[in-house]
């Protein structure tokens, strides 16, 4: 994993607010651990009681943030190697959207894809979002027209996903999966929580309809990048590659 010089304190707070429910779903349907994912979890309770300690001191914060995101990445690849990860699939790229900040983001045929998100897409706020972990949001073709048939006025790229994904059951994604898209490697992180500003494209401002706990499969994804590369209209999708 790239390390990342541009944490903030703010950032090492929602890291750490993050890793309970990322450890969580990483490790959901597994008991008792195995040998990797108990060491791992070690490792993980201590980084989150160390990052507590670390955010005033602005030399400390990257290191400390990139171990936790580490550990917690490690937890996803050791549930995968343990056979809790999705089959091997193959899907498509059908939206690509980015904007300078705030919803709907607009669409574009192509984009290059770094460490910390897609080039010419912006956060208008970093109190949610922008860490790296949350580098890409992905969303399914086949969540949003599901949403549709409910009568919910979304569209992809309304509700902020950089990337839609089509063709790949999306309920099978669980932290620490990888998918190629393009010429980029990204792994799941966490589910991206609904906001507020994303009421005007649900019917009667229900929001939280895309929450992940409201159903499996219907949120959007964050996801970290493993390698950077440029993402095409129509590339290949695959899912564990």
């Amino acid at each position: 994993m790239q390390p990342d010089p541009e944490w903030t304190a703010q950032d090492l707070a929602g890291t750490v607010a993050a890793a309970g429910v990322w450890w969580e779903l990483a490790t959901a349907g597994i008991a008792p651990l195995t040998s990797d994912l108990a060491e791992v979890r070690r490792r993980v309770g201590r980084l989150v009681a160390e990052t507590g300690r670390s955010d005033a001191d602005v030399a400390l914060r990257a290191p400390a943030g990139t171990a936790l995101v580490q550990a917690l990445s490690d937890a996803g690849r050791a549930a995968h190697a343990a056979g809790h990860g999705p089959p091997r699939q193959h899907g498509r790229v059908a939206g690509i959207h980015i904007s300078n900040g705030g919803v709907p983001k607009m669409p574009v045929e192509t984009v290059a894809i770094g460490w910390r998100g897609l080039e010419g897409d912006r956060q208008a706020s970093r109190r949610h979002h922008g860490r790296v972990w949350q580098a890409v949001s992905l969303w399914s073709a086949e969540s949003i027209a599901l949403l549709v048939r409910e009568g919910h006025p979304i569209f992809p790229g309304a509700a902020g996903e950089n990337v839609t994904v089509a063709g790949v059951d999306w309920a099978s994604l669980r932290p620490g999966t990888r998918l190629q898209v393009g010429e980029a490697l990204l792994e799941i992180t966490v589910p991206a929580l609904p906001c507020a500003k994303n009421a005007q494209w649900f019917r009667d401002g229900d929001f939280n309809r895309m929450h992940h706990e409201r159903q499996r499969g219907v949120s959007r994804l964050y996801a970290l990048v493993e390698v950077p590369g440029r993402v095409t209209l129509s590339d290949g999708v695959l899912v564990e590659p």
